[in-house]
């Protein structure tokens, strides 16, 4: 039971380390957008080009729901896996 806290423990802390190492990319990439926004020239509307692209969020998010379904899948697959070749229960004589 120990090992299994002491993994948890470890994920848990290396959870917080990436969450807060994500925080402060958010944070420099906002400060990097607000600044550019002052020295950048205003660009001609291209939407009559791009309409039909899909939105950076609506790749970020068709990704992301891909990258579900397929752990999920994976997971059934790993876990069907094991009980295949999980030996049989010892027969009593």
């Amino acid at each position: 039971m120990a090992d299994t806290t002491t993994a948890q423990d470890l994920q848990k802390d290396a959870f917080e380390v990436i969450r807060r190492g994500q925080e402060a990319v958010v944070d420099a990439a906002k400060a990097w957008a607000d600044a550019t926004k002052q020295v950048t020239p205003k660009l001609p509307d291209l939407s009559t080009y791009t309409g039909a692209l899909p939105t950076p969020a609506a790749v970020v998010a068709g990704t992301y729901d891909f990258a579900e379904k397929l752990l999920a899948n994976q997971r059934e697959f790993a876990q069907n896996l094991l009980e295949a070749i999980e030996p049989a229960p010892a027969k009593k004589a």
